[in-house]
């Protein structure tokens, strides 16, 4: 199961603070509810482009000890399932549809000239 969390910092401040598991740790379980607080589990890497950055990030995952299940803690810039951070994807839907520009016009608005639409 993915979560957002609110991370209001840089990636490159994101990247620097993940060595501590503590500051955004569940108190429960999202899945069982169990009120334990959950493990640190490591980490998956995915990609992500945005505004000055592209690259892997690392995400952290716990593991609840009560039902057995992972819960990854997905930066509120990176939404889940898309290669394109929050701002890239603001930029572009904001030419796209409230400017209505072309594609291609709102690929350059989001500084992205190669971008191939069906990667969205």
């Amino acid at each position: 199961m993915q979560m957002l969390h609110l991370y209001r910092g840089a990636i490159q401040q994101y990247l620097q603070e993940l060595s501590d598991p503590d500051p955004y740790r569940p108190d429960s379980c999202p899945q069982c509810q169990a009120g334990c607080p959950l493990r640190a589990h490591g980490f998956y890497c995915r990609s992500l482009v945005e505004v000055g950055f592209e690259g892997s990030i690392p995400v952290r995952r716990y593991l609840c000890l009560f039902c057995k299940r992972t819960v990854s803690l997905l930066p509120e810039f990176a939404l889940p399932y898309l290669r394109f951070g929050v701002l890239l994807v603001s930029w572009f839907l904001t030419a796209r549809l409230l400017e209505r520009r072309s594609l291609r016009e709102a690929a350059l608005a989001a500084q992205q000239p190669n971008m191939p639409y069906l990667t969205f």
